[in-house]
């Protein structure tokens, strides 16, 4: 666990000294019966790292590991999430963290997966009231297990697992992209 809080920590102090630049996919759809959603995906990747070569001094190639991917989106105004996926140096999932804020029950949720090789080793519940402006209040319910997991939470963990891949594919769709000219 302390691997995945070190490696998060670094992703975020990557991305705070703007070391890590995201490639930002920003949608907006009016549904039927519902309004208004809005989704922002960021992927934070290295797009620099330098490689020297023999008598030829510096060079600088693009590195397209993914590291972190944001996403937010709501449903009208009643239901904003936050969801982030984070990968090891392999672009393998090793944490996955959930929030949800919706304001017709007043519940602010926040769900962590913790992963080694795929599987799910940890799983962490907060349940909070939910403030007017839409943030967390007092704490109502904590649930944290490491082992005999729930068919619900395995399920929910193996679909953020497979998120995680399809988000990773986008990344990589992204760049064939941005390379046509």
């Amino acid at each position: 666990m302390i691997k995945i809080r070190d490696r998060y920590a670094e992703i975020q102090k990557w991305i705070s000294d703007e070391f890590l630049t995201p490639a930002v996919v920003t949608t907006s759809v009016n549904r039927p019966a519902i309004g208004p959603q809005n989704t922002t995906i960021n992927f934070y990747w290295n797009n620099m790292s330098s490689e020297s070569y023999e008598g030829d001094g510096e060079d600088y190639v693009v590195n397209r590991v993914l590291y972190f991917v944001t996403v937010e989106y709501n449903i009208a105004a009643s239901v904003n999430y936050h969801i982030e996926y984070l990968y090891n140096d392999k672009a393998e999932l090793i944490f996955c963290f959930y929030q949800e804020a919706t304001s017709y029950d007043t519940k602010f949720i926040e769900i962590r997966y913790y992963y080694d090789c795929s599987k799910l080793i940890k799983h962490s519940y907060k349940e909070y009231m939910l403030k007017e402006d839409m943030t967390m209040g007092d704490l109502l319910e904590q649930k944290e297990i490491s082992e005999k997991f729930s068919k619900e939470i395995l399920t929910q963990a193996t679909e953020y697992t497979s998120i995680a891949a399809r988000y990773l594919e986008s990344f990589n769709s992204l760049l064939e992209l941005e390379s046509v000219h």
